[in-house]
């Protein structure tokens, strides 16, 4: 399922409507900023990996949960689901990935709010 998704920064009053979620099994939307732009964005994993705006590829990947997959990552580690190769493999991916940190300003102070259903 889609949701559209309002991030919001406290600091510089930027705003960003962007979608995320799955479409099919097979097709996903997923959050990016462009450092250059300064914005956000969503991406279908079947669309070309650059800004729509500038063309660049070096994205930063955004996830609004990515608090929450840590400590889940730790938790099956924790309980020998996990075994330690895959354990650090995860713990890598999740720390590169961008949570609240604003494109414009880089402060930490983005929320997220679910707007609607389309």
């Amino acid at each position: 399922m889609i949701n559209i998704y309002r991030a919001s920064c406290s600091s510089c009053k930027a705003s960003f409507a962007v979608q995320y979620g799955s479409k099919t099994k097979t097709e996903s939307l997923e959050i990016y900023s462009c450092p250059k732009c300064k914005i956000l964005f969503s991406l279908s994993n079947f669309e070309k990996f650059e800004c729509p705006m500038c063309k660049n590829d070096e994205l930063k990947r955004y996830n609004f949960h990515k608090e929450e997959n840590l400590n889940y990552c730790k938790k099956m580690f924790e309980e020998n689901i996990l075994k330690k190769e895959k354990y650090t493999m995860l713990l890598d991916y999740w720390k590169k990935m961008e949570c609240n940190k604003c494109p414009m300003c880089e402060k930490d102070e983005l929320e997220w709010k679910i707007q609607e259903n389309p």
